[in-house]
């Protein structure tokens, strides 16, 4: 079987950890036979004028795992216009790409305007398209009529959606997708990368030698993700006389505003702010930490979740979207019904003082690899392109 896998979220030159996930999932599917391509388009902004930084992204990126190409589309400033200028961008390189490489299905990460675009393209070619939808995908077509319009008709022509959890699958259903055309399908871990490792041996490795509870939280420096909240919720817990440092892991715009309610808070020796760590040395974090915190307000990074679960970290969360799906309280965490600081400095106060089986919230969380997933969306796609047809019930989250 044949595969275009169409994305404007895939690492680049540019931009080595962007999309990775989407990466890792095409990665896995060429190592269970199936044959890809990769088509990353790169957006470039006319209004509002920025500078340009001087580097050029190569067309095609040879260095990859697999064949990646990378026209550029430009974003007008009107986002409803977005998924045109992607479609008019990519239509010849697909066109001559179906030439030589005559793909059966295109297989498309994010819902607008990426599976806007390639349904239009692949209406062209004749081709079934399977689009896969995160759970913040839909905010942009509920806040847009005209953009809602479009993802509609997307998803009509698609033949099936791809969601990551079974909250995103409600999501879809409420938007209105037939129920039978959703598919759950979780992402996968990598065990060499995530996996238990004693906290002391981890902190030993990383020249961490303390014995102070050790919080780490991942994600954009962006506003609902909830790292104010967290920073307050260790400024109660010190004052208290709880010994415990917090690690932040992403880049953002609110760094700045962070930065001076660390230091207004008297926390610059206890919360640190670390950048955006490379994806696969977080493993070690993992490891050498005591909790894994997040308080954001909307649907959190998922996969970070399950990373910090393989490595046998317990996890204090906002209970939303999809959180209550991996997170069990009592098991491998607690969840907060908001993101208010004192609930969460009371949470995590009743995390510190629990007894966790580590090893055991490893083992859980690490038994879905990618293998697994891309067993599971080649089945999917040799039904979608009438390869052959499935002859199993599509499981839920639940089952996987």
């Amino acid at each position: 079987m044949r595969v275009l896998v169409f994305s404007t979220h895939y690492p680049n030159s540019l931009e080595p950890q962007r999309g990775l996930l989407v990466q890792k999932r095409a990665a896995a599917l060429a190592r269970c036979g199936v044959e890809v391509r990769v088509v990353a388009p790169v957006r470039r902004r006319i209004w509002p004028l920025a500078r340009w930084n001087g580097r050029a992204l190569p067309l095609r990126d040879r260095s990859a795992q697999l064949p990646v190409a990378h026209p550029t589309y430009w974003s007008w400033g009107r986002q409803r216009l977005d998924a045109w200028s992607l479609f008019r961008a990519t239509r010849s390189s697909l066109r001559r790409l179906h030439q030589h490489f005559d793909f059966d299905l295109v297989d498309v990460h994010g819902i607008y305007p990426d599976a806007v675009a390639a349904a239009r393209l692949s209406q062209r070619l004749r081709i079934p398209c399977v689009i896969t939808v995160g759970g913040g995908d839909l905010r942009a077509p509920m806040r847009d009529s005209g953009i809602r319009r479009q993802v509609v008709a997307a998803s009509e022509q698609a033949r099936a959606l791809v969601a990551l959890s079974a909250s995103c699958a409600e999501e879809l259903f409420r938007f209105g997708v037939e129920r039978h055309k959703i598919h759950v399908v979780p992402d996968g871990i990598e065990p060499e990368r995530f996996h238990y490792d004693h906290p002391l041996d981890a902190r030993e490795k990383l020249g961490i030698f303390s014995d102070e509870n050790l919080l780490i939280s991942v994600g954009a420096l962006e506003e609902g993700h909830g790292h104010a909240v967290v920073i307050e919720a260790i400024a109660r817990l010190r004052s208290e006389g709880l010994r415990a440092s917090l690690h932040i892991f992403g880049e953002g715009k609110e760094q700045a505003r962070l930065e001076a309610r660390i230091a207004r808070l008297g926390l610059d020796r206890h919360v640190t702010l670390h950048g955006r760590l490379p994806h696969g040395r977080l493993g070690l974090w993992y490891q050498a930490a005591s909790l894994f915190v997040l308080a954001g307000s909307h649907d959190v990074w998922l996969q970070v979740l399950n990373e910090a679960l393989a490595c046998g970290l317990p996890v204090v969360s906002t209970c939303v979207g999809a959180v209550p799906e991996i997170v069990t309280p009592g098991d491998n965490g607690i969840l907060v019904d908001e993101p208010n600081s004192d609930k969460f400095a009371t949470a995590i106060h009743e995390a510190l003082e629990r007894f966790w089986n580590r090893r055991a919230i490893a083992a859980h969380a690490s038994r879905r690899s990618w293998s697994d997933v891309a067993n599971q969306l080649k089945r999917l796609f040799e039904a979608s392109s009438g390869v052959r047809p499935i002859h199993e019930p599509q499981p839920s989250i639940q089952s996987v």
